[in-house]
């Protein structure tokens, strides 16, 4: 009775992989020092905030003379005939002309 039970029974191997179990041993040997405030000194540099930024001095001191030989330019239209003359001639244009359909039989 115990031999067939014996028979039955079976088991795998353990497979073992001997990277990672070396990787392991390394890391458990390892000793990290704890950082302290002093370490941090030489390497971090201390915050300052930014300056201002300035503004350019070209736009300040001739902004005013531009805006002056603005509103002294001639105003320039498209159209150069004369009011009268273009009103007696003038066709009227359809720019949009939609074609009408033709009801369905």
């Amino acid at each position: 009775m115990f031999r067939t039970s014996l028979r039955q029974f079976s088991s795998c191997r353990v497979s073992r992989n001997i990277i990672s179990d070396l990787y392991l041993k390394e890391l458990k040997s390892v000793k990290v020092t704890p950082f302290s405030m002093k370490d941090a000194e030489g390497n971090v540099k201390p915050w300052s905030p930014p300056a201002k930024p300035q503004a350019p001095q070209s736009e300040l001191t001739s902004g005013n003379d531009l805006l002056k030989s603005y509103k002294e330019e001639p105003v320039e239209t498209l159209h150069t005939q004369p009011a009268e003359t273009e009103g007696a001639t003038q066709i009227e244009e359809h720019w949009l002309v939609l074609s009408e359909e033709e009801p369905a039989h």
